[in-house]
């Protein structure tokens, strides 16, 4: 089924649409990528972004990041920073780096949340560790310029830092042992 979406072939995205309406969220993640794209089906970001918010919800962190940036830009729908900001956590409590950083620039910006100078380099400071080179940079940016109990409580709290266990069936990867992976 998705070689036959990526190549346009229309029952590529009728079969995809099956197994997405049957509650399947790699599915559902893979038809909103589709939607987005223009792969199989009409160009449509409503689309893809009802198709994103089914997976997000069932939760596959990459629609859940992806969710959140549809809401931070306004795209298929409505802007609203306040929901950018609850998906891009959703997905960063679950080790999404991306969607760390985004929190960290929500923080320092004040956008859908106070503005909160610990807030903002707690996450560039997850996300740096999560291998964000950029999120790296401004973690010690910000650390040069905070007072210094802002900064011993950010690193206290990035040094505790665990990401949430991902359900792997929901989420496209393979269980253990499994040479079987959807792709995006």
């Amino acid at each position: 089924a998705l070689e036959a979406l990526r190549s346009g072939d229309p029952a590529g995205a009728t079969m995809m649409r099956q197994a997405a309406d049957l509650g399947y969220a790699p599915a559902q993640y893979r038809l909103a990528k589709a939607y987005e794209r223009g792969e199989g089906v009409g160009k449509n970001l409503s689309e893809a972004r009802r198709w994103t918010e089914r997976a997000a919800k069932a939760g596959n962190r990459k629609a859940m990041h992806d969710l959140a940036v549809y809401f931070a830009e306004g795209e298929g729908g409505r802007q609203d920073y306040v929901s950018a900001v609850e998906w891009f956590r959703k997905a960063a409590d679950y080790g999404l780096s991306d969607s760390q950083y985004n929190l960290g620039v929500l923080y320092e910006q004040g956008l859908g949340v106070s503005q909160d100078e610990g807030e903002a380099l707690y996450w560039f400071e997850v996300a740096g560790r999560n291998g964000d080179q950029d999120a790296e940079r401004r973690a010690r940016e910000i650390s040069a310029s905070a007072p210094p109990s802002i900064v011993t409580a950010a690193m206290r709290r990035a040094d505790v830092y665990k990401p949430r266990p991902l359900d792997p069936q929901v989420n496209g990867e393979p269980r253990k042992g499994s040479a079987v992976s959807a792709s995006n």
